[in-house]
């Protein structure tokens, strides 16, 4: 089985990312099965500044430590 890997940036978006692997996972393994997922969620707050200014080098050098760390 594979192992999934959630880079999130908003915890909304980390639980929804999450619940559709779930639901895949049992609709393609069967009942009570899903691949093994590992999340990541950087605090959204380290680069809102970043965001607003349209400062992308910035937000990419963020979610990259994430990547990383997945």
């Amino acid at each position: 089985m594979h192992n999934l890997g959630i880079l999130a940036h908003s915890v909304e978006g980390a639980a929804l990312c999450f619940r559709q692997f779930a639901q895949e996972g049992i609709r393609l393994l069967g009942p009570h099965r899903h691949p093994r997922v590992t999340l990541d969620c950087v605090d959204m707050g380290q680069s809102m500044a970043a965001w607003e200014s349209g400062d992308h080098d910035s937000i990419r050098a963020t979610l990259a430590t994430s990547g990383e760390t997945l």
